[in-house]
């Protein structure tokens, strides 16, 4: 007698069960990987360096991000948004052109040493990918068109 590979209970299916919830604030762990990215670039930064700085496990990242690729990605989106927004509102917020100007250029000098001296992680992104990555760019002329308006 040959035994059935499948059975009624094999194809089953389960309904309302669902995939556990995530302990980890996405958000956070975005951030910190940011931070991360910004001080090491993305070729010298390892999973492992992200891993330890997000208090994550390996299969998290990879669920909530994808990849490292992805992860470098939105955290540099994340920082030129971030950075977009802060010039647009010293530009917009001061009482004329001249000023506005002003204001910028003296907010682009950090009062923190420590952040002064990570640089502009958006250049560090063209440094290490050249102008030519296609979604490096496309980032690039998605976050900054507001500053062209």
């Amino acid at each position: 007698m040959v035994t059935p590979l499948l059975t009624n209970q094999s194809i089953t299916a389960k309904i309302g069960l669902m995939a556990r919830p995530r302990e980890f604030d996405r958000e956070e762990a975005l951030e910190r990987a940011t931070g991360v990215f910004w001080a090491k670039g993305y070729a010298s930064t390892s999973t492992d360096d992200l891993l330890r700085a997000m208090g994550i496990a390996r299969q998290s990242l990879y669920n909530a991000f994808q990849d490292k690729r992805a992860l470098y990605l939105e955290a540099l989106e994340r920082y030129q948004r971030t950075t977009t927004a802060g010039h647009l509102q010293r530009l917009n917020g001061a009482t004329s052109p001249i000023a506005g100007v002003q204001a910028l250029l003296l907010g682009l000098i950090g009062k923190n040493d420590d952040i002064r001296a990570l640089g502009c992680m958006g250049v560090g992104a063209i440094c290490e990918f050249g102008s030519t990555d296609p979604e490096i760019a496309a980032l690039r002329t998605k976050v900054t068109a507001p500053l062209t308006q």
